[in-house]
């Protein structure tokens, strides 16, 4: 098979070829997983990535010409990455007059390590979760014998 296929609406089924807008359209299970460990609402997994395609980006551009999202859908997601330490922004003057911020991707091994302190977090969490449930579980067991059984 050569080429690239397309779905019934006609997007490229390639991810290398699909436009940002389309990324994590229609999540498989990984994907949502992955949003779910890492505490990221859709809108922010699609402005993580247009920022990391389209780096010193600003919001309108990011808005119109990358994400073809309505500049407010954005903005929101693009200051919770910032304040996350995902992403960076700069203020700057823009020679049509006005001030903005551009917002860049952070360095691919920072982003890396924050991803893998996050994992790791969630896994301490799933471990202390299910270290909960087995003591639950016998805690219940208990509880079902009868109480002769249980004071013998």
């Amino acid at each position: 098979m050569s080429g690239t296929e397309t779905d019934a609406e006609g997007v490229s089924n390639d991810d290398s070829e699909r436009d940002v807008s389309q990324l994590y359209h229609d999540l498989d299970n990984t994907q949502e997983a992955m949003l779910s460990v890492f505490d990221l609402s859709k809108a922010e997994a699609r402005a993580y990535v247009a920022v990391n395609s389209h780096p010193d980006s600003t919001v309108e551009h990011l808005a119109e010409d990358v994400l073809n999202r309505d500049r407010n859908y954005v903005t929101r997601p693009l200051r919770s990455l910032y304040e996350i330490g995902l992403i960076t922004r700069t203020e700057q003057t823009f020679e049509a007059g006005g001030t903005g911020y551009v917002y860049s991707p952070i360095s691919s091994e920072k982003a890396e390590r924050y991803f893998h302190n996050q994992l790791k977090n969630w896994v301490d969490e799933l471990y202390v979760e299910v270290d909960r449930l087995d003591s639950r579980i016998d805690l219940d067991a208990t509880l079902e014998k009868p109480l002769c059984e249980r004071l013998s």
